[in-house]
């Protein structure tokens, strides 16, 4: 019995030492025209279409976490693929690849026990 205890003591022990990363991926539309933003969520296999406002239209494209605490960036392909597409009212495809982490602007917020990451694509009307 007192190793069943001690068993499930160390498990318990175990659990409130997992670590976690959280990541979130936003849009900042800094640009004159609203902008449409299209792609596929591939980790939840759900469609993304955002119209995001012009002149400081935000949203939240995409979040998600595991278990695991990674400072590494995180690609933007890894919940995207390669389907994320981003126009303006020109019909004017964006220039900087969304799929590139380099694309993005990061911010890693690093606690004992979670990474949380923040990419923020920042468009301006010369990024068409």
């Amino acid at each position: 019995m007192t190793k069943y205890i001690f068993l499930v003591a160390a498990l318990i022990g175990l659990a409130s030492c997992e670590k976690e990363t959280s990541v979130g991926y936003i849009i900042n539309n800094n640009s004159s025209t609203e902008i449409y933003v299209n792609g596929m969520n591939v980790i939840y296999s759900e469609p993304v279409s955002y119209t995001v406002p012009a002149m400081g239209g935000s949203e939240i494209l995409a979040r998600w976490s595991k278990t695991g605490k990674e400072t590494s960036p995180q690609d933007p392909a890894m919940i995207f693929g390669n389907s994320l597409l981003i126009t303006n009212t020109s019909g004017d495809t964006l220039i900087p690849d969304p799929a590139l982490v380099a694309s993005w602007t990061s911010d890693v917020q690093e606690t004992s026990g979670t990474a949380a990451h923040t990419y923020v694509l920042n468009v301006t009307d010369v990024d068409f």
